[in-house]
């Protein structure tokens, strides 16, 4: 899956792997681009760095965004099905989601 913010492509790494998915982006200097399925909440217990955070429908329509979302928070959006995490700051403009 990628992700196109202001003309420029992001690839997310798809976490389905429990390991994946419990680690994600924390202890990280380097944020990934992170995407998580079948989730609708997300921590950023451990994290070294502030991100932002997208929440998707199962089509792909954002419900909620995040911008600088700081360590040591938690965060639900009771009606998604799939989170995206990328480096702070980066969600500022145009957004388009593609499979």
């Amino acid at each position: 899956m990628k992700i196109i913010i202001n003309d420029t492509t992001y690839y997310l790494e798809n976490c389905k792997k429990f390991k994946d998915r419990l680690l994600g982006n924390m202890f990280r200097r380097k944020i990934k681009n992170l995407l998580f399925e079948r989730c609708n909440s997300i921590h950023t217990f451990f994290m070294i760095k502030s991100i932002d955070v997208l929440f998707l429908d199962k089509d792909n329509k954002i419900l909620k965004t995040i911008s600088n979302l700081k360590p040591w928070r938690i965060v639900i959006c009771k009606s998604a099905y799939k989170i995206i995490e990328l480096p702070s700051h980066t969600i500022e403009g145009k957004i388009e989601i593609l499979d």
